[in-house]
């Protein structure tokens, strides 16, 4: 269904998902490994990310999946795990979505993509432990992408 037959973009967002519709806030993402943004992302708030050509990017470890070629764009963002729980990644367009804690990739434990009459594209989730990890974007087709952690009940 395409944003012209919806009779309001997002009125449909599931409640874990309500603070989607705020205004997001730009960033920029990381390139390498040593430069990841110092900037940590917080929890329930909305990021406007400016990504890079993807081969300029070095990620902290590779996506599990090959990168796509016609979605040439990445990078890496900071994010601090306030508590032990389930945590889903949302983005506004398609992505490889992968975070790396204690030197790995973690594993997802659910996603959903291709919401009808709602901006957001795809979630990720992740059982995460508190501390710090690295959010790292890849195989987006544009410059820009929108993103946000949220927490699960």
């Amino acid at each position: 269904m395409s944003s012209e037959q919806c009779s309001q973009l997002d009125s449909a967002l599931p409640s874990s998902f309500s603070t989607w519709s705020q205004t997001p806030t730009g960033i920029a993402a990381a390139r390498s490994s040593g430069k990841v943004p110092s900037t940590v992302i917080a929890v329930e708030k909305k990021y406007a990310v400016g990504l890079a050509p993807s081969a300029l990017v070095h990620l902290v470890m590779p996506p599990e999946r090959t990168m796509k070629s016609d979605a040439p764009h990445a990078g890496m963002l900071s994010l601090h795990i306030p508590s032990d729980g389930r945590y889903k990644v949302i983005v506004g367009k398609r992505a490889r979505i992968d975070v790396v804690a204690g030197g790995k990739i973690m594993t997802s434990t659910a996603f959903g993509e291709n919401f009808p009459c709602l901006s957001l594209r795809k979630f990720v989730e992740f059982s995460l432990e508190a501390g710090d990890a690295t959010l790292e974007l890849s195989s987006v087709s544009g410059r820009f992408i929108d993103v946000m952690v949220v927490r699960e009940p």
